[in-house]
């Protein structure tokens, strides 16, 4: 059986709470869940001057999902922002993960 390892790109990442998703995604990659992740790789303009960048595009078999991921703490500005981005792009699944307590939760989902 031929194991696939796991591809970390040596990208220097916002937090070490970004860096620590990319450890989940690179697990389901591994597993076949997922095709691809990509880490800031769009742009999406919201408004005149405002402008939104999720941090991971993640590619499934069968449809495309944006994940913003979060410490222990959101900020209401952020939450906005993701939500108007949602609306504007409907064709994707947008979640909002947050890590605590040791744990991934998924705090919004559009």
């Amino acid at each position: 059986m031929t194991k696939i390892a796991p591809r970390i790109k040596l990208t220097v990442y916002r937090s070490e709470t970004e860096r620590l998703y990319v450890q989940r995604l690179e697990f389901l990659r591994c597993a076949g869940e997922i095709i691809r992740w990509e880490y800031e790789c769009w742009k999406c303009r919201l408004a005149d001057g405002l402008f939104y960048v999720p941090d991971f595009r993640v590619i499934f078999p069968t449809h495309i999902e944006f994940h913003e991921i979060k410490g222990a703490y959101t900020r209401e500005k952020a939450v906005q922002k993701f939500k108007i981005a949602a609306e504007l792009y409907p064709d994707f699944i947008w979640k909002m993960i947050q890590w605590k307590n040791k744990e991934w939760h998924t705090i919004y989902e559009i």
